[in-house]
């Protein structure tokens, strides 16, 4: 082998280096553009799923703040919107409940209210007076 054949052969392997060195340089930048692509998608789904976990908590919040509020005001209409804005709510059983107690004590109330007016129609009223005579 002469010199000059060798000097073509080191040329053309160095050159299939450099090439081979080019293509995979561009195999890495594209596969370092794939992985940070995938990441990306990642992390905007791991996003979605917080804010919807988010809004499930602040559905919960509503729920506990509307409940709490609905104690506070204690009224069979204060139960009653309760029930309708939370059908499925974690103090829809509490609110039935006590709705129903609310219901008894009025009947009861009415009960007790008719008896009082219809003994005062069948008892004499006598007027006594406050001074001493």
């Amino acid at each position: 082998m002469n010199k000059s054949s060798l000097i073509v052969s080191v040329v053309i392997a160095l050159l299939g280096i450099f090439v081979g060195l080019y293509f995979a340089k561009n195999a890495n930048d594209e596969l370092m553009a794939y992985r940070a692509e995938q990441q990306d998608l990642l992390l905007e789904e791991q996003n979605e799923i917080k804010g919807k976990e988010a809004s499930a908590a602040v559905t919960l919040d509503t729920d506990s703040i509307d409940w709490l509020t609905t104690l506070t005001e204690n009224t069979a209409k204060a139960y009653r919107e309760y029930l309708e804005q939370h059908a499925d709510g974690k103090h829809v059983n509490e609110a039935r409940e006590i709705l129903l107690t609310i219901a008894s004590r009025v009947e009861q109330r009415a009960v007790a209210s008719s008896e009082v007016s219809a003994e005062k129609d069948s008892v004499e009223h006598v007027e006594v007076s406050d001074t001493i005579q």
